[in-house]
């Protein structure tokens, strides 16, 4: 007999089930021989609790809408009944299995869903495997499938059924013996004495364009830069015929910028996050193609330049571009390009103040060095939350971050 599969996603009232947040729906789909048998079970939930302003940006539920619907506790046993000892898959399962595990423990139910599943396989994990370098996020393997489709608003089921889309076009054919399936144990046979809750809080970021079946969900942290962010260059164009070398890092002949400085330049043991975009963008909602580069500094090496006296806007990286995509590329197509600044102590305060951050608080603990002072920490947060958006970034994130939020 085949195992029968059930694909599960939530959308939840915020991102830390350690903060006492809530599922506010859960949906699931049954799919026997590699196809879906048309069994579900989907419920709005009433989570007890207000829904973080974030999270209700992403799936549009609201606390008077869910008012009027059952308990978790009410819906709980037929949840059990309905995936009992079948395969579960979920888009970044530690995430959905927290809040699940922690919601069957307030309903009085002394099993979790590993105790009651045949297995659970997270279909993030299995993406990354089989498609390493590459994004991973529901959208990604949507686009790889052929699947064009675009969504406002985030929901459980039309997640769970897109999902189900993706792992059949893509990831069926990927077995346990090849090594890439990725699934947690089980504790069939045994009850636990009592159900504990997650002691870690998953990450979780609904990165722009992304689905929040890329439930790592991990907040973006350049909407909240923004909040204390300063316009500090605009990059107008590139001269003509000027150029300079940089040469002690390889770099020769590149053109001089004109640029209008806005801000006074950073000065030693000051800490800067700070964000390149187009003139035009808004750094609160940037869309995939305006996330330009992103970086950090202690004191202003923006300015320096081989003979240049220190006047020429250069930041080597940056301006290194990938491959035809450069900023010099990109300033001959009319554009502008703004660099933002925002200091990384009035991030890391807010982030403190903030539950909806609460995750981002481990970075602020983290040891400071020269190099690695907080905007560096900041700054390779962004890169690992938002691998290979940044479009001049050639470096991934720092490997302490992949240790720190794994």
């Amino acid at each position: 007999m085949e195992t029968r599969q059930i694909f599960i996603d939530t959308e939840t009232t915020g991102l830390s089930v350690r903060q006492g947040h809530r599922i506010v729906e859960i949906a699931a789909l049954e799919a026997t021989g590699g196809r879906l048998t048309g069994r579900k079970f989907h419920a709005y939930l009433n989570p007890e609790r207000n829904i973080d302003q974030g999270a209700q940006q992403v799936h549009g539920l609201t606390t008077s809408f869910l008012r009027g619907h059952p308990k978790f506790s009410e819906i709980a046993q037929e949840f059990i009944s309905f995936v009992r000892g079948a395969e579960c898959l979920m888009h970044n399962a530690p995430f959905d299995v927290s809040f699940i595990d922690a919601e069957l423990e307030r309903a009085g139910h002394r099993i979790q869903l590993a105790d009651i599943s045949d297995r659970i396989t997270c279909t993030l994990k299995l993406a990354r495997k089989h498609y390493p370098g590459e994004s991973a996020s529901l959208d990604a393997l949507m686009q790889r499938a052929g699947l064009n489709f675009t969504r406002q608003n985030h929901s459980a089921m039309g997640d769970t059924r897109l999902l189900s889309e993706v792992y059949f076009r893509l990831l069926k054919g990927l077995s346990a013996e090849s090594g890439l399936v990725d699934s947690m144990p089980t504790n069939r046979g045994r009850i636990p004495a009592r159900a504990p809750m997650a002691t870690t809080s998953p990450m979780f970021s609904r990165k722009d364009g992304s689905s929040s079946s890329d439930f790592e969900v991990r907040p973006s942290l350049i909407p909240l830069a923004a909040k204390f962010a300063e316009r500090y260059i605009t990059i107008l164009r590139a001269h003509p015929t000027k150029t300079y070398n940089y040469a002690t890092r390889g770099y020769f002949d590149f053109p001089v910028f004109e640029i209008e400085q806005h801000g006074q330049k950073c000065r030693q043991g000051e800490s800067w996050l700070y964000f390149a975009i187009p003139e035009d963008a808004s750094p609160y909602t940037l869309k995939a193609q305006e996330r330009l580069y992103v970086g950090a500094q202690t004191q202003d090496r923006m300015f320096r330049g081989d003979g240049m006296g220190g006047t020429n806007f250069h930041h080597a990286e940056m301006r290194a571009g990938c491959g035809n995509d450069t900023p010099l590329s990109f300033l001959k197509e009319g554009k502008r390009i703004v660099i933002y600044r925002a200091d990384a102590e009035s991030i890391a305060a807010q982030i403190r103040k903030d539950d909806s951050f609460a995750q981002l608080r481990v970075l602020e603990l983290q040891p400071r060095t020269p190099k690695k002072h907080l905007g560096w920490w900041l700054e390779q947060y962004v890169l690992f939350s938002e691998p290979s958006q940044w479009r001049w970034n050639t470096a991934s994130a720092d490997k302490a971050l992949t240790q720190l939020f794994a």
